[in-house]
């Protein structure tokens, strides 16, 4: 009945001459393509094919010679709402069919379009001056909604209350997944992982897959898997898609009983399982986590309950759980707890494709290490392997590579019990304690952080002199040193400094990470520091800024493309990269005081502080005498009428 009277009032509006108004919400388009929407078809296309329309916030955000068309049986009006922000203004948006009604003009927050059409494509043009701020978004049109009116392919207005999408047909089986009446493999294969309930599924073992990720039919004269058994409605199915896999659980009796490597006289035998019925090896459809089967008919045998693992431990800190009990445990609880036990070595990665376990020094790496119960344990099945992450107080203490005296210490690591290099092991260790305190740190020392930087060393080094800080981030993970010659960025966690803070004795490695030279510390020896002079900013231009200098650069212009932003122009442009996530970055003019860098090939400025001018201000030669720049930031001497930077603001001298 509610169908009935709404294709009733739909008709009525339509011999009225009205026509039913649809509106399109910015988050609702394709930003890739068309889409319908009410019998429309709206559709969203690139700048040139290079530029793709954006969502920022609220609002869709298309570039010069982007467009937007709208489609459909008949359309009489396009209303198209405007971002309201004052940094979201517009340029012209141009139909190819009817007209405008108003003229575009600065302050609008519509568009309205009027005709009668059965298609209007808006083109988006290039740089207008409709921005009353001086710092438009040129040749860009950001819209938040749309509104049509007319007639979508339909011709009528959909129901505003629709309702309820109906049940698709059920899938008909021949069984129902009981004991007495199981699923057929045409039933699973059918239902598509629609249901995700236990039941018991019946079909003849026709072999295993050994493709990894993908489901493949192993042949019968090569090595079956153990993990898994494929079955069909008949003996001799090949074909993968009439095929579903069953899991076979680790250490269980069904693997045991089932498997084709072990058993390889199961292959053609009828076996009825009762698992979970859920997307295995992808999204086939399988069985996972069986608790029971039958194999030729003969007996059902329930897979029992383990019993639970006892452990001498209990995971706290006043008792840890031994190696022992973990390995015991075998990664069935993954949750954070404190184990203890002793430092016996470490897994040398470096070559991926050949693991050597290391137990003298010296070390290779300082990403992992084993305990064991005992110092002297040789056997790795009882020992287990814990992760150090980089960045952290647990990798800096305890790694052997920089400590091999910790080798044989015994400790209590607190980390998430999980399988690390195929076995029981510890990720993510967040806090340690240490029988006798940690071994002392071998280190030779240079006197200056310039001497450390022209060592570069890949040992840790201790510098005796002072160093002064000059910006550390709001996270304390970017720490930026000095000795008044040299400077240098220092990644890891540290304790809080501010600008002046001298630091003596500090220790790390010297290194790279894509080109950006920097110190990785040894956290324990950056302590307290001594209040000093704050270090003031070098004011440069911005293609005398070099890696790690600390500079202030007046009044220059910031331009966007695809979502990143750069001062410059040609090979001495730079990219302005928020590394420290002051969230303050955009097009416009600005005084920048940040940290020159490099990532790769890519000249960088880490912003600290962003003073960004929007007033154009308009003096003689006369007055502009002194520091004139033009908009990329070059000191301009003899300078002739047109728009520079004066005093950290865009001024026009005439």
């Amino acid at each position: 009945m509610k169908k009935f009277l709404l294709s009733l009032a739909v008709s009525m509006t339509a011999v009225c001459g009205a026509f039913a108004q649809t509106v399109i919400k910015a988050d609702q388009f394709n930003l890739e393509g068309a889409k319908t929407i009410d019998g429309y078809t709206v559709e969203l296309k690139k700048n040139n094919g290079a530029t793709k329309p954006a969502l920022n916030g609220d609002a869709i955000r298309l570039y010069a010679e982007g467009s937007l068309t709208v489609s459909g049986e008949k359309i009489t009006k396009i209303v198209v709402t405007l971002a309201s922000s004052t940094s979201k203004r517009y340029t012209t948006f141009t139909p190819n069919v009817g007209e405008l009604s108003p003229a575009q003009a600065a302050g609008d927050t519509e568009i309205t379009w009027v005709g009668d059409a059965k298609s209007v494509e808006f083109t988006v043009g290039a740089k207008a001056d409709f921005g009353t701020d001086g710092n438009s978004k040129a040749g860009q049109v950001h819209f938040t909604e749309i509104t049509i009116y007319g007639e979508g392919g339909s011709g009528v207005d959909p129901d505003p209350t629709p309702d309820p999408t109906p049940d698709p047909d059920p899938i008909t089986t021949v069984g129902d997944g009981s004991e007495t009446n199981p699923y057929t493999v045409t039933d699973v294969i059918a239902l598509n992982n629609t249901k995700n309930v236990a039941a018991w599924v019946k079909g003849y073992i026709v072999g295993s897959s050994n493709g990894g990720a993908s489901l493949t039919l192993t042949p019968a004269d090569e090595e079956q898997s153990v993990s898994n058994i494929l079955i069909a409605a008949t003996a001799d199915e090949t074909n993968i898609d009439a095929i579903i896999a069953v899991q076979l659980p680790s250490k269980s009796e069904i693997r045991t009983a089932l498997n084709l490597k072990d058993n390889p006289g199961n292959l053609g035998k009828v076996v009825e399982i009762n698992g979970t019925l859920s997307a295995y090896f992808g999204s086939h459809p399988g069985v996972k986590s069986p608790t029971a089967y039958k194999l030729d008919g003969q007996g059902v045998d329930p897979i029992p309950t383990p019993d639970p693992v006892t452990t001498e431990g209990e995971g706290t800190q006043e008792k840890p759980y031994t190696v022992a009990d973990v390995i015991a445990l075998d990664n069935t609880k993954a949750d954070a707890a404190w184990v203890t036990g002793y430092i016996v070595g470490a897994m040398n990665t470096s070559d991926s494709k050949n693991y050597v376990f290391e137990t003298v020094a010296p070390f290779t790496v300082a990403s992992n290490l084993y305990i064991a119960a005992t110092a002297d344990e040789t056997d790795q099945t009882k020992m287990l392997p814990v992760q150090l992450v980089s960045g952290g107080k647990v990798r800096a203490d305890l790694n052997l590579q920089d400590r091999p005296g910790n080798l044989g210490k015994e400790v209590s690591i607190k980390g998430k019990l999980e399988k690390y290099f195929g076995q029981p092991g510890i990720k993510e260790p967040s806090e340690y304690t240490i029988v006798g305190g940690l071994a002392p740190l071998p280190v030779a020392e240079t006197p200056s952080l310039t001497s450390f930087v022209e060592e570069q060393s890949e040992s840790n080094m201790k510098i005796t002199g002072a160093v002064t800080v000059f910006y550390q981030s709001p996270d304390m993970k970017y720490t930026f040193i000095t000795d008044g010659e040299t400077n240098l960025e220092v990644y890891g966690a540290l304790p809080e400094y501010h600008n002046g803070d001298q630091l003596t004795g500090i220790i790390g490695k010297y290194g790279f990470y894509q080109n950006m030279p920097q110190m990785t510390p040894q956290a324990d020896s950056f302590g307290a520091a001594t209040a000093g002079t704050p270090v003031e900013p070098k004011n440069v231009a911005f293609n005398q800024v070099g890696i790690c200098d600390y500079v202030v650069i007046d009044a220059i212009e910031i331009t966007e493309a695809d979502g990143k932003f750069y001062i410059g122009e040609g090979a001495d442009q730079r990219q302005v990269f928020d590394r420290f996530n002051l969230g303050e970055l955009k097009a416009g003019v600005a005084t920048i005081t940040g940290i020159g860098a490099i990532y790769g090939e890519t000249k960088q400025i880490f912003p600290i502080a962003l003073d960004y001018k929007s007033s154009i201000s308009e003096i003689s030669v006369e007055a502009a005498a002194g520091q004139v720049y033009d908009l990329q930031g070059r000191k301009v001497a003899n300078p002739v009428r047109g728009l520079y930077i004066v005093g950290g603001q865009k001024t026009f001298i005439r």
